[in-house]
């Protein structure tokens, strides 16, 4: 029964089978390599979500409204009757006051 392995690779497999140590260092070379790979995928992805999120925040908009403007609420739950042709705002409602960080009455 053997107590020593090798996954062969391409390289490996073309190495004389007497030079063990040679070939664990050649399997050991080939994994840091594989693991350093890994790592810059990973830098990748993570710098392709931040881009993306960025370009999704940068396409809201803020509404400023002053007062006595009319405007339009969507209120968050929707019901489903009616299906495409249902109304998915309401209103119109006369902006009264104005408030900080956006905030209207």
């Amino acid at each position: 029964m053997p107590t020593k392995f090798i996954i062969p690779t391409r390289r490996i497999r073309d190495i004389p089978s007497n030079d063990i140590n040679y070939a664990i260092h050649v399997r050991m070379e080939d994994l840091i390599q594989l693991d350093e790979e890994s790592w810059c995928v990973g830098e990748n992805i993570n710098h392709m979500q931040f881009l993306r999120k960025e370009n999704w925040d940068g396409k809201g908009k803020i509404e400023s409204f002053d007062e006595g403007d009319l405007v339009l609420w969507m209120p968050k739950t929707i019901e489903i009757k009616g299906g495409k042709f249902r109304l998915l705002w309401k209103g119109q409602y006369k902006v009264h006051k104005t408030f900080n960080n956006n905030i209207w009455h």
